[in-house]
């Protein structure tokens, strides 16, 4: 009955993805989040990494599926990464547990956004999503 009761935060493992799998990140990037009810705040950063292979923008691992009836969208505040470098954001879609980087342009339909092999990578993601 007191949703607000049920408030939990911690830390969650971001897992890079790639068509083959997944990919190395070093120093493994850090994932938190708080709940607090049915809503989840996710917060993902990669600092100053050297990630392995390059890859679609799949981040799995959220601590939570996004099963809350609507798609997630969340800024990206800082990022040195993706292969493009316009219009980037990222999206939890309904019922899944991961983050995609999109771009989207002037009357186009959203293009997934590669992550680049190599050092120096920077990405700071934060979303807000609901469960059931």
């Amino acid at each position: 009955a007191n949703t607000l009761d049920d408030y939990e935060e911690g830390t969650w493992t971001p897992v890079l993805q790639t068509a083959s799998g997944t990919t190395t990140c070093s120093p493994a990037p850090t994932g938190h989040y708080v709940k607090v009810g049915k809503q989840v705040t996710v917060h993902l950063n990669i600092v100053n990494a050297t990630i392995g292979s390059s890859h679609n923008g799949y981040i799995g691992g959220l601590p939570f599926t996004n099963t809350g009836g609507h798609r997630a969208n969340g800024p990206i505040s800082g990022y040195y990464a993706f292969t493009s470098a316009q219009n980037i954001t990222g999206i939890i879609d309904q019922n899944q547990n991961y983050v995609i980087f999109v771009r989207n342009e002037v009357n186009s339909t959203w293009t997934v956004v590669g992550i680049t092999s190599g050092s120096n990578r920077y990405v700071h993601f934060t979303a807000t999503y609901n469960v059931s």
